[in-house]
Order: structure tokens, then C-alpha cells, then sequence
């Protein structure tokens, strides 16, 4: 029995960004991979935008830049195919964050100068 599948989905994301709160990054990792897992499961592209997002943040918060550019431009790029434009700024914001913690502030401008553009549209 499969279940209320989109219940589950928005479950582990929620509970995937409460453990990253409370700082226990496996658990949230966990629980975040299994809201992407059905997120592809049910087709729901974005859903999968959302996913990689908050799997990028975590990503971000454990400085392991590599995955959260990975995830985080697999949210910019489901954001612009589905239309979704504060899932679009939120994707530059973080990227641009990573760029600054990579120390590189070139690219780190384009991103954040990007967020801005779309936050005052």
C-alpha cells in the first residue's frame, strides 16, 4: 500500500528543514532525499525544484559547496521551466552565497544581483 504519497512528499520536507534547524544534518538529509525521491515519484516537477533547493541550503550550511551547486542549479533550472520566480531568486540568493563563501565575488555578483532584479520585478 502506497499511501497518501504527496502527504508523505510535503512530510519529509517539512521535517527534512526542521532537523537542519535543530542542526542534526543527517537526519534532515535523510528525510530531505526522500521529499525529492517522491517528489520524482509523482511527476510533480515542482516539487523537485523544492527539494533540490532545501537540500542545496543544507548543502550550503555543511560547506560542502559541489552538492549545493549541484541541487541549487537543479532548482534555478525547474524554477525557470515551471514559471516559479521566487523559486528562481531564492536559487540565485543561495548560489550567490555559495560563490561568496568560495571566495568568488564575480559570481557571486551575478547571482545576488539577479535575486535583486527578480525580488524588485
Amino acid at each position: 500500500q502506497i499511501g497518501d504519497v504527496a502527504g508523505q512528499c510535503s512530510a519529509h520536507g517539512g521535517l527534512g528543514l526542521v532537523y537542519s534547524n535543530l542542526g542534526q544534518h543527517e537526519r534532515a538529509l535523510t528525510h530531505l532525499i526522500s521529499h525529492l525521491d517522491l517528489s520524482v515519484q509523482l511527476g510533480d516537477v515542482a516539487r523537485q525544484g523544492a527539494a533540490h533547493g532545501r537540500i542545496g541550503d543544507l548543502y550550503r550550511k555543511l560547506e560542502e559547496f559541489d552538492r549545493a551547486m549541484d541541487h541549487l542549479n537543479h532548482a534555478l533550472d525547474i524554477a525557470t521551466r515551471v514559471g516559479n520566480v521566487p523559486g528562481q531568486g531564492h536559487a540565485h540568493g543561495a548560489l550567490g552565497a555559495v560563490f561568496i563563501c568560495l571566495g568568488q565575488p564575480d559570481r557571486a555578483l551575478h547571482h545576488l544581483t539577479r535575486r535583486l532584479d527578480i525580488a524588485t520585478q
